[in-house]
């Protein structure tokens, strides 16, 4: 069988003694201990020719890490060039109410749908779709002098 090695361990030291400590407190006092001051971070701008100097002294690591970054730069200018024209050419937020979904499709609309439909494309300047959504009822109106007094009669009883 195999015996177990013990870890011998090293015994602590002891405790200073009262006369080791006064010693101590003496020679520490007449030292001056003069800690440097934190060092200003100065940023350092380089024309481009030292950045491809630079550049030809990296690491491979440091290589590849530089052309992911400028890749993705890259990317996200031509995502932006990308944006800015579907900007340019997206349809005006009026007309997206004039869109239906294919899944509807062959369903008659109920009436109220067909007369938003019909005013959306009124406010489009379209003309109708469809001609059975009356958006205006026709209406004569007599414009005689009897009509008129009865008609402020009634708003005053009101």
């Amino acid at each position: 069988a195999k015996k177990k090695q013990q870890a011998t361990r090293k015994p602590k030291p002891a405790p200073p003694t009262l006369d080791q400590a006064k010693v101590y407190e003496e020679d520490v006092k007449d030292e001056v201990v003069i800690l440097p001051d934190k060092k200003e971070k100065v940023e350092v701008v380089l024309s481009p020719l030292e950045r491809r100097e630079k550049a030809a002294r990296l690491t491979p690591k440091q290589k590849q890490r530089l052309t992911k970054l400028l890749e993705r730069r890259d990317k996200e200018l031509k995502r932006k060039g990308a944006f800015e024209q579907l900007s340019k050419s997206q349809m005006a937020a009026e007309h997206y109410d004039l869109l239906r979904s294919s899944g509807r499709l062959g369903q008659k609309d109920a009436k109220k749908e067909r007369l938003e439909r019909a005013l959306n494309e009124e406010k489009a300047g379209i003309p109708q779709s469809d001609p059975s959504a009356q958006l205006y009822k026709e209406k004569t109106i007599n414009t005689s002098e009897e009509d008129f007094q009865q008609a402020l009669e009634e708003d005053k009883s009101a």
